[in-house]
């Protein structure tokens, strides 16, 4: 696959290959499994480096794959407040 990596859909600098099943790779987890692997270059380590992306939304492509992961900053937080009782918007006061 090494000529075959596409540019990364929002990030200019990276290219982006969809894996599909890879469970095998996984002992933890049941089911099937699809990976977006990017590479880039660490400015760091000087050198190329990795990440890959696992999902069992078997329906989502590559740049659907990277596109769920950037909405997770947004996502993890109101399930952080949902799991601790909600935003309990009647204990919120303002300082006027």
């Amino acid at each position: 696959m090494a000529d075959t990596w596409p540019p990364h859909p929002t990030r200019a600098a990276q290219t982006s290959a969809l894996g599909r099943g890879v469970e095998h790779r996984w002992t933890e987890g049941e089911g099937p499994l699809h990976a977006c692997g990017m590479r880039f270059w660490h400015t760091k380590k000087k050198c190329t480096d990795h990440r890959v992306l696992v999902t069992t939304e078997l329906k989502l492509n590559a740049l659907g794959i990277v596109r769920h992961d950037e909405e997770r900053p947004e996502i993890e937080p109101d399930y952080e407040h949902m799991k601790r009782g909600g935003w309990q918007l009647q204990k919120l006061s303002s300082p006027r």
